[in-house]
């Protein structure tokens, strides 16, 4: 496999990972005057959300900054990327958790959660 189709697969997974990330944000019904107390109730969604494209994103850049000494690739370059691209891909998953449990308020959820964030990221 030519380094082009790696980079073209890894910049692919980016691409639709970055768009599932604002899949979040439900639309809501706002009724006059409730414009505040939306978006304070989604304020936690917009924070996992921003931490979230920071993360995704500077990964991209450096998957982009590793891949440009890469001259060659084998069978072991694909699957040690594809184990990167997983791992980078469950951040979604990870945020969702942690924004349930902020919304519900329970202690022990949140700590749960947090842990599952924090773990991914080794």
């Amino acid at each position: 496999m030519s380094k082009s189709r790696i980079d073209a697969l890894s910049d692919g997974v980016f691409a639709i990972l970055l768009t599932i990330l604002i899949l979040e944000f439900q639309p809501e019904t706002i009724k006059p005057g409730s414009l505040q107390t939306v978006v304070f109730h989604q304020l936690p969604l917009f924070l996992m959300y921003l931490l979230s494209y920071f993360y995704v994103g500077t990964s991209w850049l450096f998957h982009h900054d590793y891949f440009q000494y890469v001259k060659r690739t084998n069978r072991t370059v694909n699957i040690l990327n594809l184990f990167l691209l997983f791992t980078v891909t469950l951040v979604n998953y990870a945020m969702v958790l942690l924004i349930e449990a902020l919304s519900d308020g329970n202690t022990g959820d949140i700590r749960l959660a947090s842990s599952s964030t924090t773990s991914w990221r080794c």
